[in-house]
């Protein structure tokens, strides 16, 4: 039963871990959309398009979809579809809107929307941590009261009947060995 209970807390952790990856990727597939406003990559031909930004808007445009599937076959929590929802939301509100030649304008939108997800990203990364450090430090605790259990069943149920001098030598080695895992 005890292997049973460990088996499910890795899983249960594997499971969290995937989850978060793949949250990682619904954010990342929104994040790519603005790498036109930041970089070129280098590339001076634009393939037939107006400009290098427009190729690499139209590339991270097809690119993100994909990193979103990748998102929600891992798995991502559903908080953070609401990131990709929310972008691409404004972007068809920007091909509608007549008035608006560019996106820029609208790009403290798409900004807020990115460092939203950005941050709940990072919350749930510290709270993972915290929750699998706090599972770590219970395991660890039970190893070392399972240590001095057996320690104090091994000296009650066996060294008692050896000679006092190996008493005394398995006692002392004992208490360091106990000593160091509390270190």
């Amino acid at each position: 039963m005890t292997k049973e209970i460990l088996l499910d807390q890795e899983t249960n952790q594997t499971n969290q871990i995937r989850k978060y990856i793949g949250s990682f990727f619904c954010v990342l597939s929104v994040a790519i959309l603005f790498t036109d406003k930041f970089t070129t990559f280098g590339i001076e031909d634009s393939q037939g398009y107006k400009t290098v930004e427009t190729l690499i808007w139209f590339i991270t445009q097809s690119l993100g979809p994909i990193v979103f599937a990748i998102a929600a076959l891992l798995g991502a929590y559903r908080i953070f579809y609401f990131v990709p929802i929310y972008v691409y939301s404004i972007q068809i509100y920007w091909a509608f809107d007549q008035s608006l030649k560019v996106d820029d304008p609208l790009l403290h939108f798409y900004a807020l929307g990115c460092i939203f997800g950005v941050f709940l990203l990072l919350l749930t990364f510290i709270f993972i941590i915290q929750k699998l450090s706090k599972a770590n430090y219970i395991l660890i605790k039970n190893i070392k009261k399972s240590t001095r259990f057996l320690s104090t069943h091994v000296f009650d149920n066996y060294v008692e009947k050896l000679p006092e001098k190996d008493q005394k030598n398995y006692t002392i080695d004992t208490i360091k060995f106990i000593d160091s895992l509390d270190k």
